[in-house]
């Protein structure tokens, strides 16, 4: 089963994720919700995908998507900002809409799975 690291700095939001990601058939590796947290988490949990709020507590997640990155840990990033208005490289990445709809960010979570598909990740 694929884990997932949820990193969202809105309980409510966090948790919705996860209750979406759970129904679809993924495990969940761990909420974050600080750049901080993610790289203590990705020390000690294995996550196969994440799902990055674009903005914790009014800052970039930029570094989340560099810790990310330097693991080969892909994502999607989630925001109430438009596509156009993130940074590098948040703006690489698939992109879902708050309010975020179960189907898009299932769609998006497949879509990096693809790419994940041809590498191994099993370790963590």
């Amino acid at each position: 089963m694929m884990r997932v690291l949820v990193v969202e700095d809105e309980q409510m939001i966090a948790h919705s994720i996860a209750d979406i990601l759970t129904d679809g058939g993924y495990e969940i590796a761990g909420i974050a919700v600080s750049a901080d947290q993610v790289i203590r988490l990705l020390g000690e949990e294995r996550c196969d995908l994440a799902v990055v709020d674009a903005n914790l507590a009014g800052s970039s997640s930029v570094p989340v998507a560099t810790a990310l990155g330097s693991r080969a840990i892909p994502y999607v990033v989630v925001s109430g900002y438009a596509r156009r208005e993130l940074q590098l490289p948040l703006l690489n990445a698939p992109f879902v809409p708050k309010p975020i709809n179960a189907r898009d960010l299932l769609d998006a979570l497949a879509e990096v799975r693809a790419g994940v598909a041809v590498s191994d990740r099993t370790g963590g």
